[in-house]
């Protein structure tokens, strides 16, 4: 039994890679979803034209095998989704955090560092269609 709970716990632990998004809006105003074929620039500063800032874009990864390039990608998925034209002022991160479990009875630990990554943005669309 222990044996296997040892097994599913690296299965767990060792095997997922997780990406994921969320969206906090500055307004009650909803836009209509983007499609994919409408494009999302993706800005590390701000943009020469006039803008409404509609909300915060941030996304987490953890596992050190996911590439910026995937980041890249779920911000303008979720950027789609909200209806945005572009995700400005946009910065990365990176770091370690301790994951695991530890098991009653015989105390059996199974704590790892696991690499993160993140990207945060502001959300905009543009007010000037010209």
């Amino acid at each position: 039994m222990k044996r296997l709970l040892v097994l599913l716990s690296c299965l767990v632990l060792c095997g997922c890679v997780s990406i994921s998004s969320e969206f906090g809006s500055f307004t009650s105003i909803k836009y209509p979803a983007k499609t994919e074929n409408q494009e999302v620039l993706l800005l590390t500063s701000t943009p020469n034209k006039p803008y409404k800032e509609i909300g915060v874009i941030k996304v987490e990864a953890i596992d050190e095998g996911v590439s910026l390039d995937q980041i890249n990608a779920e911000i303008i998925k979720k950027a789609r989704a909200v209806g945005a034209d572009a995700v400005i002022n946009l910065q990365y991160g990176g770091g370690e955090t301790m994951n695991g479990m530890v098991m009653g009875g015989k105390r059996s630990n199974m704590l790892t560092m696991v690499s993160n990554k993140h990207a945060q943005g502001t959300a905009i669309v543009f007010t000037d269609n010209k």
